[in-house]
């Protein structure tokens, strides 16, 4: 009796998609960057689940916790994240990516809101403006 294949996890997928890429990146820094960040934000959410279950909500687990606090960090793992799932789709392992369009769309665009010190906007309301001085 042939033995089922197992499903492809999202820790080996990442790990073949960073081997493919990683002859192409020009700073050799580049895949021990992704391998930490991966190991540090998604594998503990994601590496062992079969990359064809992963949804939008997943990925939203992984990105909330550090999307306002660690903003160029977040982007950069959700770069890594749909890259990962680009592949996943082109192999055959799913049909869309989980990290795509719904994920732009559910989290803030300008990730910490800026308060305004309420004297500072009385003030600017205050000052005349001049147009062409």
């Amino acid at each position: 009796m042939p033995s089922a294949k197992r499903p492809e996890t999202h820790s080996r997928v990442a790990e073949a998609v960073i081997a493919i890429h990683a002859p192409s990146w020009r700073n050799p820094k580049s895949g021990p960057q992704w391998r930490a960040s991966l190991k540090t934000y998604v594998y503990p959410r994601l590496g062992a689940l079969p990359v064809s279950e992963i949804t939008p909500g997943h990925v939203m687990a992984v990105l909330e916790p550090i999307w306002n606090e660690k903003r160029e960090t977040a982007r950069r793992v959700k770069q890594r994240i749909s890259a990962i799932y680009r592949w996943a789709v082109a192999q055959g392992h799913r049909t869309d990516d989980p990290a795509g369009i719904a994920i732009d769309a559910a989290l803030p665009r300008n990730g910490v809101k800026r308060l305004i010190e309420a004297s500072l906007v009385a003030l600017c309301l205050r000052v005349p403006l001049r147009v062409g001085a």
